[in-house]
């Protein structure tokens, strides 16, 4: 077992990869959404049940949790990111990294390309959570990584696809066209100098109806500067003095600037060559084109706007592929592997079901993880894709 007191602890620790280089590199699932109510005094009180197990805790993933492990208050901004494991053949403990650099998400994990500088990275989000006063920006994004330097994911730019659909709604055939919003560059020590600005921040802070972390209208205020547009129609357009809207609230920032964050628990991600796969669990809540669209800031439902994601809702998930060329950026996504709802809204036996981590193997064949459940089918099952 990893001791992680050196980078004051993991947050909700999901999969992981061996990077070309040889070291372990491990996604930290963070999905405390609402980073603006972190310190609010229900969240650190004796009272440690959810809200909806008769608790007064805003969230079920509680700020108290991190405090109690590290005997102090946790400052929110910093967990969220990929976690690199130097020397891990070593006898002695690893030295463990926080990539910063690599933003602040849902991270499920990562697939890391041949040219050792861009990394693919999946956000496992959903709009299960709208409504949650901790959560407005539900949907996840498809977010990439350059490095500055081959091996060495301490510095580089940080961007979020924005995605173009096919004109068709069918989940089985539709696929997108995919661009690069760029959020900005930055080095891991540049960002820890922003998040220890808020390592003082406590409970006495709160204040209802203000924020001591980034505000919505900071992330918004930073993407009007960056864009030179007036995003909220106030008539103004807004800055922000640095980037770290970019890596520290990083979908918010994508949604902000106009990239596409519609995927509904978007999952595993890995590659062989220049092939990219994700997994995608289900095709439901901010896919379904029957569902709407929602406002990044607000939490606010458009019904009338299907987004950039429009298509027919299928619960049993699958897998997109893109292919890339010798500079290794995915500009096309197709589907690979669909799953298919049958009668009884259980999911064909003759194909995966919700799919979760999954791995591309050496000789280019794809391994899907399952994890359905007994209602999609009998067994969660291992496939090969070939």
């Amino acid at each position: 077992m990893l001791d992680l007191s050196s980078i004051d602890g993991g947050f909700v620790m999901c999969s992981g990869v061996v990077t070309p280089w040889g070291t372990p590199l491990m996604a930290e699932e963070y999905f405390y959404y609402g980073t603006e109510i972190w310190n609010h005094p229900n969240n650190h009180d004796a009272d440690e049940k959810a809200s909806f197990r008769g608790g007064n805790d805003i969230s079920y993933i509680k700020p108290k949790s991190m405090s109690k492990y590290l005997g102090r208050m946790a400052n929110p901004y910093r967990y969220g990111y990929m976690i690199e494991a130097n020397n891990a053949a070593a006898e002695a403990e690893p030295e463990l990294v926080k990539h910063y650099a690599t933003g602040r998400l849902s991270h499920e994990s990562a697939a890391v390309m041949p040219d050792m500088k861009t990394l693919y990275m999946t956000d496992d989000d959903s709009g299960a959570y709208v409504g949650k006063i901790y959560n407005t920006a539900s949907g996840g994004v498809l977010f990439k990584f350059v490095a500055d330097h081959k091996g060495d994911l301490s510095a580089g730019t940080l961007y979020a696809a924005k995605l173009a659909q096919d004109k068709n709604d069918d989940p089985h055939t539709s696929g997108f066209d995919v661009s690069w919003v760029k959020l900005g560059h930055a080095s891991n020590s540049q960002i820890t100098g922003w998040i220890s600005s808020y390592d003082g921040v406590t409970v006495a802070d709160y204040v209802e109806g203000s924020s001591n972390y980034l505000s919505n209208a900071d992330v918004n205020n930073w993407a009007e500067g960056k864009s030179g547009k007036d995003l909220n129609g106030d008539g103004q357009i807004g800055s922000y003095a640095d980037d770290r809207p970019a890596f520290l609230e990083s979908r918010k920032a994508a949604a902000a600037l106009g990239a596409t964050n519609e995927w509904d628990k978007l999952e595993g991600v890995t590659s062989h060559g220049n092939r990219v796969y994700l997994g995608v669990s289900a095709i439901s809540y901010a896919m379904d084109k029957d569902w709407g669209h929602l406002d990044w800031a607000t939490g606010k439902k458009d019904q009338t706007n299907a987004g950039a994601i429009a298509l027919t809702a299928e619960d049993c998930g699958g897998v997109y592929a893109g292919t890339t060329g010798a500079d290794f950026n995915i500009t096309r996504l197709e589907p690979y592997v669909m799953g298919k709802t049958v009668e009884g809204k259980r999911c064909s036996p003759d194909l995966p079901a919700n799919p979760d981590n999954i791995l591309a193997m050496a000789d280019g064949s794809l391994m899907i993880g399952e994890d359905a459940g007994k209602k999609k089918h009998v067994l969660d099952m291992l496939w090969i894709a070939r």
